[in-house]
């Protein structure tokens, strides 16, 4: 591979991860705003502090760093069960699926449990609120990029 090509890839790489950051970062800022007001209504005190967008990418960065280790584990872990227990190769990323999404349970609140001023079961809220406003702005995505492909393949 040529070197301007993988400088090319690398750029573009960063670019998305960044992009990437900074919506998930955004997302965050959101589930906690959603969370105080949940929690307090309009009072002054914060029941989750809420970070600056730097701190937000900080946060979002370690978390993601720590369920990619969490996740390589995983992967390496069922493929070593696979072949102990004899499960079928069609079902293997369900499996690893499964368990990968269970421990992101565990992952990601923890994170927001240490770099955040809040508690951990606040951290659990937190995260879902943001697994919730995710599925949210992918449907609408989804919807967005969809319908009009839907309505011009029905001409």
């Amino acid at each position: 591979m040529p070197a301007g090509a993988f400088l090319y890839q690398l750029i573009v790489f960063l670019a998305v991860a960044f992009f990437w950051l900074a919506i998930s970062a955004a997302i965050l800022r959101g589930a906690c705003s959603i969370f105080n007001r949940m929690a307090r209504g309009d009072s002054v005190d914060k029941a989750v502090g809420e970070p600056t967008f730097g701190w937000a990418i900080v946060v979002q960065l370690v978390a993601g760093l720590l369920s990619f280790a969490v996740y390589y584990g995983v992967m390496v872990g069922t493929r070593g069960m696979q072949r102990d227990l004899a499960i079928p190769d069609a079902l293997m990323p369900f499996a690893s699926a499964g368990l990968s999404l269970a421990i992101s349970l565990v992952v990601f609140p923890l994170a927001y449990a240490f770099m955040l001023p809040t508690t951990l079961p606040r951290a659990v809220v937190v995260y879902l609120l943001g697994l919730v406003i995710t599925v949210v702005l992918a449907v609408i995505l989804g919807l967005v990029i969809a319908l009009p492909w839907l309505v011009l393949s029905m001409r």
